[in-house]
C-alpha cells in the first residue's frame, strides 16, 4: 500500500504532542522517558525513533495529535463563544472558506446555507405543522455532525445501556505525510487483526471510529477510538500486539466511570462526530474528504455489529407535538428560519399574525 510505506511515515521520537489546550499536560506519555497524563498509559519507543529535522508550529489548529481519552471528550469546544450554536456557526464559516479554497465551491455553498431553510408539512395525526431543516449532510459540517451524533446515540440507546463494564480504548498509528482511501482501508484492517488476537478474547462487542488530526511537524495522525464491552484486558499485552501489527505502540484503555455512566457513554459514542481540528486548512480539508469519501463514521463489531452512523433517522421524520410519523408532504413549502418556532423535540411553523393560511393539504 502506497501511503503506508516507509517513505510515507514521518520519523519521530514522540508520536504524540503535548496539547496546549489540555493545560499543557501530555495526554499520554509516548517516549521512553516521559510519564504522566493518562493514568496507566502504556509507553514504549517506536521503531522509527529518529526525529525529523526542522519543525515549526502546529498546523490544523495547534497541537492536535494528543491521544484523547474519555476524560477529555469535549475539551476542544470553542469555550470563548457563548453557546454551542455560536461555536458551530464559527466553525461552519471556517469550513466554508476552506472548501472554497480547495475548489469545492458547490459544497461550500451547501454548507453555508445548511439549516437556513425549513420544509413544512402537516401531521395527519394531530394537525400540527412540523418543520424540518434542509441540511447539507456534509461530512465536516458542524451542524450535521451534531445531528449525526444524536442519531447515533438515540438509534442504539437500548444496546448501549446494556454495556455493564464499558471501556474506552484509544489506539494510535505512526504519523504519515499523506492519507488516502488505501491508508484508511489498511488502518481498518489493522484493527480487524487485533480483534482476532488472543488479547481481545474478553471483548464481546463494541463500537469504533477513526479520527484524523494534523500537525505541521508530524503530518497526519490517525487514531482509533473504541467503546468496548469486555472483561479485563492487560494493557501491556494490548500494546505489544498493536505494535506487532502497526509498528505503533501507544494505546490507552480505561473503564468509563462516573456518577452517570450513561452520560459518559453518550459522550464517547459522539466522539467521532466532533469538529475536525484542521477545518480551516483548505489543502487538508480537500485531502481528508478525498480519503474519507464513502467511509462510515462509526462501525460496530461483535454483539454491536449492527451499529452504523447514519445521515438520517431510520424511522423517518416525526412530529414534535405528537410523535407521529404520518407527515403529509403533498403541499409542502419552504420557509426561512425566522418563520420557525423551536419546540421540545423539533420545530413548528405557525402562520404570522393576521395572515390567513391558504395551503390546502386535504386534497393530497
Amino acid at each position: 500500500m502506497g501511503t503506508s510505506s516507509v517513505s510515507n511515515i514521518i520519523p519521530q521520537t514522540e508520536l504524540e504532542r503535548t496539547s496546549e489546550r489540555c493545560g499543557g499536560q501530555p495526554a499520554v506519555a509516548v517516549s521512553g522517558n516521559r510519564q504522566g497524563g493518562a493514568v496507566g498509559s502504556n509507553s514504549c519507543r517506536s521503531p522509527t525513533t529518529n526525529r525529523g529535522g526542522g519543525g515549526g508550529g502546529d498546523g490544523g489548529g495547534g497541537a492536535s495529535s494528543s491521544v484523547h481519552t474519555c476524560d477529555q471528550v469535549g475539551i476542544f469546544e470553542a469555550k470563548t463563544l457563548a453557546t454551542k450554536a455560536e461555536a458551530r456557526a464559527y466553525y461552519k464559516g471556517l469550513l466554508t472558506e476552506a472548501l472554497r479554497g480547495c475548489g469545492r465551491d458547490a459544497e461550500a455553498l451547501a454548507v453555508s446555507h445548511c439549516g437556513e431553510d425549513f420544509k413544512v408539512g402537516k401531521c395527519n395525526d394531530c394537525g400540527a405543522m412540523p418543520a424540518f431543516p434542509v441540511t447539507c449532510d456534509h461530512r465536516l459540517c458542524p451542524d450535521c455532525s451534531a445531528r449525526r451524533a444524536s442519531l447515533l446515540v438515540n438509534g442504539h440507546s437500548d444496546i448501549l445501556r446494556r454495556l455493564h463494564y464499558p471501556k474506552m480504548l484509544t489506539l494510535t498509528f505512526l504519523s504519515v505525510k499523506h492519507i488516502d482511501k488505501a491508508y484508511i482501508k489498511w488502518a481498518r484492517g489493522c484493527f480487524t487483526k487485533l480483534r482476532h488476537r488472543k488479547v481481545f478474547k474478553p471483548v464481546w462487542g463494541g463500537i469504533y471510529s477513526f479520527e484524523a488530526t494534523y500537525s505541521l511537524r508530524y503530518g497526519w495522525h490517525l487514531h482509533i477510538h473504541s467503546l468496548l464491552g469486555s472483561g479485563y484486558i492487560e494493557q501491556a499485552c494490548l500494546a505489544k500486539e498493536w505494535q506487532k501489527i502497526t509498528g505503533a505502540c501507544v494505546v490507552d484503555i480505561r473503564a468509563v466511570r462516573g456518577a452517570d455512566k450513561w452520560d459518559a457513554i453518550k459522550e464517547v459514542v459522539k466522539y467521532p462526530c466532533k469538529v475536525a481540528t484542521f477545518i480551516d486548512k483548505p489543502e487538508l480539508v480537500g485531502e481528508f474528504l478525498t480519503a474519507a469519501k464513502g467511509v462510515s463514521l462509526a462501525y460496530g463489531f461483535g454483539a454491536l455489529y449492527r451499529v452504523r452512523s447514519r445521515e438520517r433517522g431510520g424511522d423517518g421524520l416525526r412530529c414534535p407535538v405528537c410523535g407521529g410519523s404520518d407527515i403529509n408532504w403533498g403541499a409542502a413549502f419552504y420557509v426561512p428560519r425566522i418563520g420557525i418556532e423551536q419546540v421540545k423535540g423539533g420545530y413548528l411553523w405557525r402562520a404570522p399574525p393576521g395572515v390567513k393560511y391558504t395551503y390546502d393539504f386535504s386534497s393530497y
